[in-house]
Order: C-alpha cells, then structure tokens, then sequence
C-alpha cells in the first residue's frame, strides 16, 4: 500500500512531495519535484516517464487538469495509473484510474 502528499507552500511557493510504501526502489520512479515547475507523484502500476513528461508540460505553462489530459491521451494504460500533480501558484489535479482497485483513491 502506498500513501502519498502533494503539496505546495502558498508563502514561499515551494512545492514537493513524500510516498510511504513497502514497495522497492520507488523514489527512482515515482517521485518527480521541478523547482519552480511543480511536484508530480505518481503510482500504482508506476511508468517513471508519466512524472518527467507531466513536469514538462507544466513548465510549458499548462494547468495541471490540462497535464491529466494530455497524460491520458497519450497512455495506454492510464486507467492503473494514480498522479497527482501541484505548481507553485497553488493549482492542483490528480487522477486515480478506475483499474487502480477498490481501496485506491485520491483526495484534492
């Protein structure tokens, strides 16, 4: 079972993230902080690359709704996916895919 937070501080606009899991080696694939950019975490049936490219379109400038999307249409397996994603000015999204099963959820 893994446990994440997405956060931003709204004085500093810093922004980051911490996963709690027994799985291996998640940190390598799962954690993603751009400074200045935004803190996108992703889990659940991970892919390391749906973390660089949601902080490439979020340092494009697109809202991170807009970042869900785009990861969408562009991955087969979305649906097992779980992401969520903050920027600096305090905008948030995530996604937790109807595959994911029954006890995975988000909370924005």
């Amino acid at each position: 079972m893994t446990f994440t937070i997405v956060a931003h501080d709204p004085a500093t606009r810093t922004v980051g993230l911490c996963q709690g899991t027994s799985a291996m080696g998640v940190a390598s694939r799962c954690t993603h902080v751009r400074s200045g950019v935004a803190a996108v975490a992703s889990q659940s049936h991970s892919d390391w690359r749906i973390g660089r490219r949601a902080l490439d379109l979020a340092q494009s400038g697109l809202d991170p709704a807009a970042i869900i999307t785009a990861l969408e249409t562009t991955d087969a397996h979305f649906a097992y996916r779980q992401v969520g994603i903050v920027t600096p000015d305090g905008r948030v999204a995530a996604h937790t895919g109807p595959s994911c099963g029954p006890y995975a959820a988000h909370l924005v």
